[in-house]
C-alpha cells in the first residue's frame, strides 16, 4: 500500500454509492449511464464481489491469498479450512460471506495473506489515521434525495453504514451533490434540507458520539446559506 500516513490525520475512502432501494454499492458498481435521463442505479454489494475486476478487497484488507473453492472435511483440505475458518468466512451458495462484516462475494475466497502487507485500514490503525468512508460523489448522489425522505430506504442506508463501521471505517464522510441545488441527473428540491438533516442526525445517532462524521458542501455563499440556514 503506497500511502505515507505520515502525512494525514485523515483519509477518505472515495466513494461508495447509494443506490434506487437506498442501498449503498461498490464505486466499481456504479452505473456508467447514470447521466443518461431516466438511468438509475442498481442495487449492489458493498465490495465488489470478484476480486478480479476490483480493488476492493486488495485496498482495505491487504495483500491477499485466493482459496478457489470451500474446503471440505478431508484430511487434506484441514489447513484451508482451519485458515477459512479462522478469518470468519462460512460458505455462502456459490460464494463466500464474511460473518465478521456480513459481507459476500464470488469464489474465490480472499484470505488476508499471513505476513503479507496490510490493508489501508490496517495500516491506518498503526499510524493513529482515520479513514473514512464516502458515500456518493458528483456521479452517485443521483439517489439521496429519495433515500433520505423515504424511512424503509434510509434504513437500509443506515444498514450499510453499519456494515462500513464493522469493516473497520472509523468514520462516516456524506458527500451528497447536493441537497436542493441537484446534480447529475436529478434535480433538488426544497424538502432536501430538511431531509439532509435528518439523515445526519440519524447517522449519528447510528455511530454513536465517538466517531467522525463529515459531509462536503458545495462552495457558494447563497447554496451554503439555503442548506445551513446561516446568512
Amino acid at each position: 500500500m503506497n500511502v505515507d500516513m505520515d502525512i494525514y490525520s485523515i483519509l477518505n475512502f472515495s466513494f461508495f454509492g447509494v443506490a434506487k432501494d437506498g442501498s449503498m454499492h461498490s464505486g466499481d458498481l456504479r452505473n456508467k449511464s447514470i447521466y443518461q435521463p431516466n438511468a438509475v442505479q442498481e442495487p449492489g454489494p458493498l465490495l465488489h464481489p470478484d476480486v478480479y475486476s476490483s480493488w476492493d478487497f486488495h485496498i482495505l484488507w491487504g495483500e491477499l491469498e485466493y482459496i478457489h473453492e470451500y474446503p471440505g472435511n478431508e484430511p487434506w483440505q484441514a489447513d484451508a479450512l482451519a485458515k477459512v475458518k479462522a478469518q470468519g468466512f462460512v460458505k455462502d451458495g456459490r460464494g463466500w460471506k464474511h460473518e465478521p462484516t456480513g459481507i459476500v462475494g464470488q469464489m474465490p475466497i480472499p484470505l488476508k495473506k499471513e505476513g503479507g502487507a496490510p490493508g489501508l485500514i490496517e495500516l491506518a490503525d498503526q499510524k493513529g489515521v482515520k479513514v473514512m468512508a464516502s458515500i456518493g460523489g458528483w456521479s452517485m448522489s443521483k439517489h439521496f434525495p429519495e433515500m433520505a425522505a423515504d424511512p424503509v430506504k434510509k434504513e437500509r442506508f443506515l444498514k450499510d453504514v453499519d456494515a462500513l463501521l464493522a469493516l473497520g471505517f472509523h468514520g462516516i464522510d456524506i458527500d451528497w451533490e447536493y441537497p436542493g441545488a441537484g446534480g447529475m441527473n436529478f434535480t433538488g428540491t426544497e424538502a432536501d434540507f430538511a431531509n439532509f438533516e435528518q439523515l445526519m442526525e440519524d447517522i449519528r445517532e447510528r455511530i454513536g458520539p465517538d466517531r467522525l462524521l463529515t459531509a462536503a458542501f458545495k462552495a457558494v455563499p447563497a447554496a451554503l446559506e439555503a442548506s445551513t440556514g446561516i446568512a
